[in-house]
């Protein structure tokens, strides 16, 4: 495995910020959830269909922009390759989501919304 950054004090602020907002995010799912009937699963349709959509074709894009066009016009990349983003940031959103579901059924949501 690859040596991760450090932490240092915008990563810290960036991942508070990342968990705030998977708080609110996990909290809304967690609404969702106890929707019954039709109506939770026209919401799942309305949100996760266009999601996955758009995240398939920025996956697709990326991949046609970095092995098609990056490697047409180039021996190298031109930037060094930095060390992976340090496990704390990229866990925050993750763990925001987590504590949010988790939180709405029981009873987070009057507090937070």
């Amino acid at each position: 495995m690859k040596e991760r950054q450090k932490m240092n004090a915008f990563d810290w602020f960036i991942g508070a910020g990342l968990l705030a907002v998977g708080l609110y995010l996990g909290v809304a799912i967690g609404e969702l959830l106890s929707l019954d009937g039709m109506a939770f699963w026209g919401a799942i349709l309305y949100i996760l269909v266009p999601f996955a959509l758009v995240f398939a074709l920025i996956l697709l894009a990326d991949r046609v922009i970095e092995r098609g066009i990056w490697k047409a016009f180039t021996l190298k990349p031109s930037r060094p390759r930095k060390k992976p983003a340090p496990l704390a940031l990229l866990m925050s959103l993750p763990l925001g989501l987590l504590i949010g579901v988790v939180g709405a059924q029981f009873g987070l949501t009057e507090l937070i919304l």
